[in-house]
């Protein structure tokens, strides 16, 4: 099965639970072990909870109770396509997010605060330019990190800003650990709860300001724009390739149609050969039949001889005679009845043979 689906993108299958070589739950089964996650859609008569239990196990995303409606089977794949389709949205979100919060780890300090100022997550660069170690930092403030000429009024507002739930731009003067002084233009933002309602926590997004590290930012401005040129490039790649596999998914179409032609002659190798037994067996019936005939025919020739040399059992050989001719007229009924049964069986091969041609004209 793996073999003949490779190749082929596809997205959802339907298929009934009655099938000739194996069933719906058998296939499923069978599909499990190449794609874990393909929408699959039964449909069946059954609702027992054994048949349910096994589909929940093979995890069948959903099945309708025959007869079928072709409308509801529709809306089924639409919502399974739809839901499907939502979770590669989802998928590609979460890997640009991803790749977005590694650029901005490799340009930016990142840092989270809880509601008392306390920095509960701080990333490498922010580490490396404050000179602590990431346990050293983890439980202490943002004012511990301040340069004794900070500008109080502005962390003043800082903090009256964010307790608001607004965010709040600006500069601020740190001091590193081994008392060099460092410049950070500095974004913090609130985060709130699932429900929009409470702040959790805030977010700081710095940048160094020195001439030094604003030619470093510049930098990895550059390679952060060389990172989205060349995710754009791929992007057009992966186009490209899907165009190709396109292409390369219709020649793999032939190969099906090679497959289900093969099916077709193998068939019809079997038509034959059920004709060919059906010729052999009328042949021998024939054969029977005529061996019966030429017996009777012998018998009454025989009973003909009798009554001309036993003259003086004239009357015994005319009985005998009566007996074989109504013998005969039982034969000869049986043989009328077995030639209707050979002309059937005629009639059937010569059907049989117009359908071989037939389908074969079709191949």
């Amino acid at each position: 099965m793996k073999s003949q689906i490779e190749g082929f993108e596809i997205n959802i299958v339907i298929s009934d639970i009655n099938m000739p070589f194996m069933d719906g739950m058998e296939l499923l089964e069978e599909i499990r072990k190449i794609d874990p996650y393909i929408p699959y859609i039964l449909t069946t008569a059954h609702t027992e909870a054994d048949f349910l239990i096994k589909a929940i196990r093979f995890k069948a995303t959903d099945y309708l109770v025959k007869p079928v409606n072709v409308k509801d089977l529709i809306q089924k794949a639409q919502i399974v396509c739809q839901n499907r389709y939502h979770e590669n949205i989802k998928k590609q979100s979460q890997d640009d997010l991803k790749q977005i919060t590694n650029v901005i780890n490799e340009v930016a300090l990142v840092s989270k605060t809880d509601l008392k100022g306390n920095i509960t997550y701080a990333n490498k660069l922010f580490c490396r330019v404050a000179g602590y170690k990431k346990s050293e930092i983890i439980g202490q403030t943002h004012g511990a990190l301040l340069h004794p000429d900070a500008n109080t009024s502005e962390i003043q507002d800082l903090n009256k800003e964010i307790q608001l739930g607004n965010i709040w731009e600006g500069k601020i003067h740190n001091i590193s650990k081994d008392g060099s002084d460092y410049h950070i233009s500095a974004s913090v933002i609130p985060l709130y709860d699932e429900y929009d309602s409470d702040i959790i926590e805030f977010m700081w997004i710095s940048f160094l300001t020195t001439e030094d590290e604003i030619e470093k930012k510049e930098f990895k401005k550059k390679v952060a724009i060389n990172v989205k040129e060349t995710r754009r490039i791929n992007l057009e790649a992966r186009k490209s390739i899907d165009e190709l596999e396109a292409q390369l998914l219709k020649y793999k179409h032939f190969d099906l149609i090679e497959y289900s032609l093969e099916v077709e002659r193998k068939r019809s190798a079997k038509f034959k050969n059920q004709i060919k037994y059906y010729e052999k067996e009328v042949t021998n019936r024939k054969s029977k039949f005529e061996l019966m005939s030429q017996e009777a025919n012998r018998r009454i020739d025989k009973a003909n001889l009798l009554s001309k040399e036993q003259s003086d059992k004239k009357d015994l050989a005319i009985i005998t005679l009566e007996s074989l001719n109504k013998e005969l007229e039982i034969r000869e009924g049986d043989v009328g009845v077995l030639n209707k049964e050979i002309e059937n069986q005629i009639n059937l091969i010569e059907d049989l043979k117009s359908s071989i041609e037939a389908k074969e004209e079709q191949l």
